[in-house]
């Protein structure tokens, strides 16, 4: 019986001293402090994922597939190529970012430079494809 008295008086006066200890750390830190996230917020992640697209992403097989449509098929194929081309997502995200934020950024960005490139590419194709039919005459 005295063991388990003291052992209730230890365990007491252990819980009695974390709760000293752990109130005055909490008393330490102002109660309108923002607590520190390891992640970036998800604007600033779209905002890098968009970055990163517009910097590094290739859409140089679009361009060359808007070529060939609009070669092959004039305004019609450019139409086509121009309406079915996506975007991609990004190989990795860093740690730091939102993964929502960064892939949905990169996403739009490399969405936009393959369009931009299917339909150039188009446009090239049926030019060139004018251009020949032109000089056929």
């Amino acid at each position: 019986m005295k063991v388990f008295i003291v052992i209730t008086i230890i365990l007491s006066m252990c819980s009695l001293g974390f709760s000293e200890t752990l109130a005055t750390i909490q008393s330490d830190v102002p109660s309108d402090a923002p607590l520190k996230s390891k992640t970036k917020s998800y604007e600033d992640s779209f905002e890098r994922g968009y970055e990163v697209a517009r910097a590094k992403h290739s859409s140089g097989g679009w361009f060359l597939g808007g070529v060939g449509s609009g070669f092959l098929l004039g305004l019609l194929g450019t139409t086509i190529i121009t309406i079915a081309a996506d975007g991609e997502s990004p190989n990795k995200v860093p740690k730091k970012y939102d993964e929502e934020g960064y892939t949905l950024g990169y996403y739009k960005k490399s969405k936009s430079k393959n369009k931009w490139s299917a339909f150039g590419g188009g446009l090239l194709g049926t030019a060139l494809v004018v251009v020949l039919l032109s000089s056929m005459e």
